[in-house]
């Protein structure tokens, strides 16, 4: 069911398997398809395509921290979490982007970490970048 009314990019969390990825402040979804040129001199000089493979994405920003103000451990995947078991164990897990709404439409597959970054700028707040690539098909769930 759609929300009614403009989305709050806040509303939007990414999650491996049933845990939230922690300290974020940004995430993305995106969907792509390759085509094929089956162009011909039939085809009078206008291109003609058609479909072939489908593929999508999801990227993740969030703020660095280990540990919560309070020493605790959060609840949730941390960045090294996500390095350990994705990037070092190469394991492709269940991920999905969801609203905080009830109601809301969420997207999710199995997936395997494409990518990760640490930015640590001077006297500023170090950050994280993920990038995650599907593999299989999008599930609506």
């Amino acid at each position: 069911m759609a929300l009614n009314g403009i989305v709050n990019g806040t509303e939007y969390l990414l999650y491996i398997g049933t845990s939230t990825v922690v300290f974020g402040t940004a995430a993305s979804f995106s969907v792509e398809m390759d085509t094929k040129d089956i162009s011909a001199r039939e085809t009078y000089n206008w291109k003609k395509i058609l479909p072939t493979t489908r593929k999508w994405s999801m990227e993740f920003e969030g703020k660095l921290a280990y540990r919560l103000i309070d020493g605790s451990t959060p609840t949730g995947y941390t960045f090294d979490e996500i390095i350990t078991e994705f990037y070092t164990g190469q394991n492709k897990n269940f991920i999905m982007i969801k609203s905080l709404q009830a109601n809301a439409i969420t997207w999710g597959g199995f997936a395997y970490l494409s990518s990760a970054s640490v930015e640590g700028p001077n006297e500023d707040n170090s950050t994280f970048n993920l990038s995650f690539t599907g593999t299989n098909e999008l599930l609506q769930a």
